[in-house]
């Protein structure tokens, strides 16, 4: 999908690089196969048309999902870290406003 954005935008600076993670953390399929389980390609495009996906800024990818302890939440479909001097790894809280892309059909 971000190939596919690229040319609609005619290589536009940023690139727009959409983010994975919320796909393993929040794509489910009845059978549980999803996730980092696989599953199939259909799916993540009627997932991105129901609600949007975010870019890799607002999700990084941390290589893990809901079948293996990163469950869908908002923190996982976007979140804002800030570094705090008193904390070594910092905050993260979800933020409640961002850019969503979005596919029409698949």
């Amino acid at each position: 999908m971000s190939d596919r954005i690229k040319i609609l935008r005619k290589a536009k600076f940023p690139d727009v690089v959409l983010a994975g993670q919320p796909i393993l953390s929040c794509l489910q399929d009845k059978d549980n196969a999803a996730g980092c389980f696989g599953g199939f390609s259909y799916m993540v495009y009627q997932w991105v048309q129901e609600n949007g996906l975010t870019d890799n800024s607002c999700s990084m990818y941390q290589a893990r999902g809901w079948t293996n302890g990163l469950n869908c939440t908002a923190e996982s479909i976007c979140q804002n870290c800030s570094p705090t001097p008193s904390i070594q790894h910092g905050t993260c809280e979800a933020v409640k406003n961002y850019d969503k892309w979005m596919v029409t059909g698949y």
